[in-house]
């Protein structure tokens, strides 16, 4: 599909494989030429030969995801769904958060979850897309990621637990994430987040978000929900020229699809007015 809609010069993923036979058992190896690094080395009896289609596919699937999101590189591997299917519906649901969909996205991890029950990251992802959404995180689903949390490498420890903590503690984890890992995305927002709506219950200024979103939108210029907070805490702090143009970056990239979405950028535009 790469070879036939997209110029070899623009593609993702270059890829040379080999398929190996050795008595009743095949190999078969996947190297991305661009990155020069493995894609998929798997092994399956012959006559198991359509579970070396399905590595293929997952394999490919997530390479092709990695040159197009800089959040790929940080997943939780062993956190993520382990069938194709329910790989694809995460990716699905990773773009809408991207683009500020926060609706679709919810109902997007909702359906991956129910596609792969393995997959962790889908069951923190509906609750932090909950909360959003003004609803009620599902207890449940924090005691399955809590249960299962060494399936995390350390930064989304660090993420996940310090949602549990009370707010101070939370700010120190928060800043400490950032200060560890300096191009982790999802700990600059969060902490941007947490500075923003409840810094002040902590004796901390509402302006100290603004240098974590920024940094967010740095790291991934495409990352809406970034860009959506930045405007939101430079109108409450009557940054005019922060604000409009944090505004005018959400407008360059679409409109919005869903209500909660298109509610919130009008209400944004009006408090900027």
């Amino acid at each position: 599909a790469v070879a036939r809609d997209l110029p070899w010069a623009r593609a993702g993923v270059i890829a040379d494989g080999s398929l190996t036979i050795t008595g009743t058992e095949m190999r078969v190896r996947l190297v991305d030429r661009r990155a020069e690094r493995t894609m998929i080395d798997a092994r399956a009896p012959l006559d198991r030969w359509r579970a070396l289609v399905d590595s293929l596919t997952y394999g490919t699937l997530l390479a092709l995801w990695e040159t197009r999101s800089p959040l790929a590189a940080s997943l939780p591997r062993s956190a993520l769904p382990r069938t194709t299917l329910g790989l694809a519906r995460f990716i699905q649901a990773e773009q809408l958060v991207a683009a500020a969909r926060w609706e679709g996205a919810y109902a997007a991890y909702l359906l991956a979850e129910e596609t792969d029950s393995t997959c962790l990251l889908c069951s923190w992802r509906v609750n932090d897309v909950a909360r959003w959404l003004g609803r009620q995180p599902d207890p449940a689903r924090t005691r399955r990621y809590l249960a299962h949390i060494a399936a995390f490498p350390a930064d989304y420890q660090s993420l996940i637990r310090a949602g549990q903590l009370p707010l101070v503690e939370r700010l120190d984890t928060l800043h400490a994430l950032t200060e560890r890992s300096g191009r982790f995305l999802l700990g600059w927002f969060q902490l941007g987040d947490e500075l923003f709506h409840r810094g002040p219950l902590a004796g901390r200024r509402r302006g100290e978000a603004i240098p974590a979103f920024e940094k967010a939108a740095r790291l991934r210029p495409d990352f809406r929900p970034a860009w959506e907070h930045l405007a939101w805490v430079s109108i409450a702090e009557g940054d005019s020229i922060g604000a409009d143009r944090a505004l005018a970056a959400l407008d360059r990239r679409g409109p919005v699809q869903d209500a909660y979405s298109q509610t919130l950028r009008l209400l944004m535009h009006l408090g900027f007015a």
